[in-house]
């Protein structure tokens, strides 16, 4: 009877989206993991510690307007005319362009301060700016991938997901065979040449194929649109910094080769993170219809949970092969990296424990809660990891993560149903 509610016709379509995005998400994930392994072997202990860095600060940028994107997916299945939805498109990559001009002056301004006065990394300086700088680009072709998202064509976004780590992956590849091992000059290069040629692909797509509109209705719209979302920016902002809190806090405190360690634990608890990614691809969209339902909040919950069941066999392989996994892959140099390791992938449970509560609580009637949560976040990371690197270490920022995660989980879940409660009984 069980078996038969689990694989019932509702859930069978989700398990078919589930792979359909899957496809998408390992492969992302698992490039990812081939190129950080590719880089730590090729370029030594501290040109991957300094990577590490750049791609944390990269990850940053990059994800800070995903507000943008979930505030283009709630939005346009309340529309009710194509023109609108245009308007609502135009309005989203506008968005997108104006944050990567701010970005772009900001760092000019303070990336010295920030590579001196917060990272501890002043040699890295042109290192970090980049970093961010590439970031903010490749969000512009993060909103194509929204697009199809919103339009829930999974084979089409898991096609264009990947497409930056394996080009990324394919050109180090070739320039290491032709010249030399990469240095991290080489490396952020090649980022920003990739990245600016996606992001330009991605608008001359989006403009010619699915664009045809006023251009002076834009700035007004566009303002719209950021007043809307901006309460989802700034709380995505906080979430995703005190997300990697971790690898901004150590890099003040440790040299690169030891930072490389945190960066291998990082890279192999991506082999667990991958359902992650499709938990946000999947749930994001459906969970503007669940609040107040209690049927589709069921549904919702199960399809999580089954998710999530396929995320905890992934980490039981992992954690059972982490030494012979980080052996093989990543080289003896890296052999200390095991315990930081089993941490990280615990921490990558306990958020997606919390991921499709924290959907709900922003599509529902209070997305502001979000900025609270994500403020706490960061109040209890960086509390965390004062008190238990100091006298543990890399451990004891896996340690932080860990405890982190699983008070923010709890709490969202509670914030979550508390409000569909309510949603239902205001019905």
């Amino acid at each position: 009877m069980m078996f038969a509610s689990l694989f019932s016709a509702g859930l069978y379509v989700a398990v078919r989206r589930a792979v359909e995005v899957g496809i998408g998400i390992v492969a992302v994930r698992l490039l990812a993991f081939v190129l950080s392994a590719f880089i730590a072997r090729v370029s030594g202990a501290e040109t991957f510690g300094e990577y590490t860095l750049f791609i944390t600060l990269f990850i940053i940028a990059s994800e800070i307007p995903v507000a943008l994107d979930t505030t283009y997916i709630r939005a346009v299945p309340r529309l009710k005319h194509q023109r609108d939805t245009q308007y609502m498109l135009a309005s989203a990559v506008a968005s997108k362009l104006l944050y990567v001009a701010i970005v772009i002056i900001l760092v000019m301004l303070f990336g010295g301060m920030l590579a001196d006065a917060v990272l501890g990394k002043p040699q890295s300086v042109n290192t970090i700016k980049l970093a961010i700088i590439c970031g903010a680009i490749y969000s512009v072709f993060t909103g194509l991938v929204a697009f199809y998202q919103q339009r829930q064509v999974y084979i089409l976004v898991s096609f264009l997901r990947p497409v930056l780590n394996a080009l990324i992956l394919a050109t180090l590849f070739l320039m290491t065979w032709w010249y030399a091992k990469p240095d991290i000059q080489l490396i952020t290069g090649v980022y920003i040449c990739v990245v600016v040629f996606l992001a330009v692909s991605a608008l001359l797509w989006l403009f010619f194929r699915y664009l045809s509109i006023d251009f002076s209705r834009i700035a007004g719209d566009t303002r719209r649109f950021i007043r809307v979302g901006l309460v989802l920016i700034i709380s995505s902002g906080v979430s995703i910094i005190s997300n990697r809190l971790d690898v901004i806090f150590l890099s003040s405190e440790l040299a690169y080769e030891q930072l490389a360690l945190y960066g291998v634990g990082l890279r192999m608890s991506v082999l667990v993170a991958f359902v992650t990614g499709i938990i946000t691809t999947i749930l994001v969209p459906q969970a503007s219809h669940v609040m107040g339902d209690p049927a589709r909040l069921k549904h919702y919950l199960k399809l999580a949970a089954l998710y999530l069941g396929f995320q905890i066999l992934a980490a039981i392989v992992t954690i059972y092969f982490v030494d012979n996994f980080i052996l093989i892959l990543f080289g003896d140099a890296y052999s200390n990296a095991a315990g930081v390791t089993i941490l990280l992938i615990l921490q990558v449970l306990l958020t997606s424990c919390g991921l499709p509560f924290q959907a709900l609580i922003q599509t529902g009637n209070a997305p502001q809660l979000m900025l609270g949560i994500a403020l706490l976040r960061l109040v209890l990371s960086y509390a965390a990891l004062a008190v238990l690197v100091p006298d543990y270490g890399l451990l004891g920022a896996g340690y932080a993560v860990v405890l982190t995660s699983l008070g923010v989980s709890v709490l969202v879940m509670v914030l979550a149903l508390r409000q569909h409660k309510k949603s239902h009984l205001q019905q």
